[in-house]
């Protein structure tokens, strides 16, 4: 299912490197189809992983770890805008509400220069069904064997 971590190995290498040296909308309606949730994550996940390169070469100036976590925190909170704009399907609308109020948290640390913002996965467990059928249809998008978001 969605995951984070899928979107991470970039920016935890170069924090790594710095610390060493859809649908627009109110996303809460819960009717959108599979293939539109499926796609829309995946090209917030790829606009996530462009944006985290950009800021790639401003992390190894980075005075401290907080500092370096606090310009991470823009990218994040690019992608859980993006995220949070999606209409989900209706059997996902309390997971996708739970998992942007996951990924506000994860924004508001990292904007405090928190760097255990960064360990582990903000978005909770999705049921099994549903992951299952998603997974089916990133398969067919071509944003998400680039992001990797659904593996």
């Amino acid at each position: 299912m969605l995951s984070i971590r899928k979107l991470l190995p970039a920016a935890t290498i170069v924090t790594a490197l710095a610390l060493g040296a859809c649908r627009g909308g109110d996303g809460s309606s819960g009717t959108g189809s599979d293939e539109e949730f499926v796609t829309g994550a995946c090209n917030a996940a790829a606009k996530f992983q462009e944006d985290l390169n950009d800021v790639f070469a401003d992390l190894a100036n980075a005075d401290s770890e907080e500092e370096a976590v606090k310009l991470v925190a823009e990218p994040f909170e690019n992608f859980t805008k993006a995220f949070k704009d999606l209409n989900p399907p209706a059997d996902l609308k309390e997971w996708h509400s739970d998992a942007g109020k996951a990924l506000d948290s994860t924004v508001a640390a990292l904007k405090k220069g928190d760097t255990s913002a960064l360990e582990g996965d903000p978005f909770p467990e999705a049921p099994a069904e549903v992951q299952d059928r998603l997974n089916k249809v990133a398969a067919e998008v071509e944003a998400c064997q680039e992001t990797g978001l659904f593996e």
